[in-house]
């Protein structure tokens, strides 16, 4: 196996977890990747807590051709209460992610869909397209949620990526 690359990587108090970047074009798109974690050792420790470390040996990371990515959201279902109605109306944020790869320029389209809302009553339709540049996992979109008497049943709609 080649060598691609060599480094360190530093774990502050509170650190759970490190990001290893690999360089694709010396790795070779689609080869199996061995990054070798060796030589731990703590640099300090908290006197309270007990530190240990070792031994490291090696995780497995694979890299695939096709790994453009998927996308979802953070969250399956959002909860938003609607505003009083004399308010001009609420803005929500929605995260949508890309999972499972972030290689190449990538663009995902969305739309809303009314299930019991109805659009530019209840909330403001809206559709377009997020665009994702290479190593981008994350963007949002915001969404108008028009105010609505009290007692009104919840309404709801879909927001639809393709």
């Amino acid at each position: 196996a080649d060598e691609v690359g060599r480094g360190s990587v530093l774990f502050q108090a509170g650190d759970c977890e490190q990001t290893i970047h690999v360089d694709r074009q010396k790795a070779g798109c689609g080869d199996d990747l061995i990054v070798s974690l060796v030589r731990g050792k703590i640099i300090s420790a908290e006197p309270q807590g007990a530190v240990a470390v070792g031994p490291i040996l090696w995780t497995h990371v694979s890299a695939t051709q096709d790994s453009a990515g998927v996308f979802g959201f953070t969250r399956e279902t959002m909860y938003v209460t609607a505003p009083h109605k004399d308010s001009p109306g609420q803005q929500v944020e929605v995260i949508v992610v890309r999972r499972g790869g972030c290689m190449g320029d990538v663009t995902c389209a969305y739309k809303l869909e009314k299930l019991t809302a109805v659009p530019d009553l209840d909330f403001e339709y809206t559709e377009g397209e997020l665009d994702f540049p290479e190593g981008v996992t994350e963007q949002s979109l915001v969404l108008k949620i028009f105010p609505k008497a009290a007692g009104r049943v919840p309404d709801e709609f879909l927001v639809v990526l393709s």
